[in-house]
């Protein structure tokens, strides 16, 4: 049997998961990783050996939702318990959704929202049996304000943060666990994101805004959002990124 703290990360071999099981292992956490690349998830598992934690790896793909229920029943077989989970799994519509292929669009729904989605129902029996279960989901600034995002990032991460959101207030209403949104993009260092995100699930913040600049163009969108629509469009002139 492992120890008592169980942390499951999904896009384990990706930056900001790897950065994740590294910070968590060196505390002591031990891990159940996810990724749907094994040769990297093997290579993760050796380095985090050192750490005389329980690491297990499982290999499944970030857009089947359908493997969940899978990934949590093998999870729990290794560690016998899971106390947080680390939903870390990311992807981006890399063009306007006129010009995305259906396939893709539901990718990109699938990696952002309706597999953390799928693996949260299928390990919240475990994460509220000891009473406080933490649940941590990314979020691109995107799903803050659609101002300036594509609308297939916005629609993802938007379903992520509504779940994120009424989950918090049913666990906050039970007593037995807590729901963590992250909203951090791509360019801030994965170590930073990482961070903030224990920190957050450990002093019990549910929401964080990681980086200056999206926490300011957060309050301006809330304070003006007519202004903040302007400014967003006049950075995207200059090549400017939040």
């Amino acid at each position: 049997m492992s120890p008592r703290n169980v942390a499951v990360i999904t896009g384990a071999t990706q930056r900001l998961g790897t950065a994740l099981a590294r910070r968590l292992a060196q505390s002591g956490v031990s891990l159940a990783l996810v990724d749907g690349d094994a040769g990297a998830l093997a290579r993760l598992e050796r380095e985090l050996a050192s750490n005389r934690i329980v690491v297990s790896t499982h290999v499944a793909d970030p857009a089947d939702p359908g493997a969940a229920a899978d990934v949590a029943t093998a999870a729990l077989a290794v560690h016998g318990r899971v106390d947080q989970l680390y939903a870390a799994a990311r992807a981006d519509a890399d063009r306007a959704f006129a010009d995305l292929p259906a396939g893709e669009f539901d990718r990109v729904m699938a990696v952002v929202a309706r597999t953390p989605i799928a693996l949260v129902r299928a390990l919240l029996p475990s994460l509220v049996a000891g009473g406080a279960g933490r649940v941590v989901v990314f979020a691109e600034r995107s799903g803050l304000d659609a101002t300036g995002a594509g609308a297939v990032d916005a629609a993802a991460h938007y379903a992520l943060r509504g779940f994120a959101s009424g989950l918090g207030n049913e666990l906050a209403l039970s007593g037995r666990g807590s729901v963590h949104v992250v909203y951090a993009t791509s360019t801030q260092p994965p170590d930073r994101v990482a961070r903030a995100a224990i920190d957050a699930a450990a002093s019990g913040r549910r929401r964080v805004i990681v980086g200056g600049a999206a926490r300011a163009l957060s309050w301006l969108d809330r304070a003006f959002p007519v202004a903040q629509s302007r400014l967003i469009g006049a950075a995207a002139r200059l090549g400017v990124r939040a």
